[in-house]
């Protein structure tokens, strides 16, 4: 009997997690608009990422530089981090920011 109701508990639990969930809203119009959500698998493919960016002045480098590159295709996006910073003989600075970037595959 145990072994029955674990089973039975099992299966129930798996085609809740597996099935999908309605979802309802409505609109200004009073009308429901009926739907359903899937749930999807998503792998992420990561990068390290390392650039030196120019600045004009000190003050106008920032912490942190959202940054995105295409490779083979497909997007890869991220927020580096300022790493160092190093002024140039014409009174310039170059920042160099590092991270990691990232893509979603389905």
């Amino acid at each position: 009997m145990k072994k029955s109701l674990f089973s039975l508990l099992s299966v129930s639990l798996l085609t809740l997690l597996v099935s999908a969930s309605p979802v309802s809203a409505s609109s200004s119009s009073n009308e429901v608009d009926k739907g359903y959500t899937s749930f999807r698998s998503v792998f992420y493919i990561k990068r390290n990422k390392t650039i030196r960016h120019y600045y004009g002045t000190a003050s106008a480098i920032p912490t942190t530089f959202d940054y995105k590159e295409n490779v083979e295709g497909k997007w890869y996006r991220g927020t580096l981090t300022l790493t160092s910073t190093t002024r140039t003989d014409n009174g310039g600075w170059y920042a160099t920011y590092s991270g990691q970037l990232v893509t979603a595959i389905h």
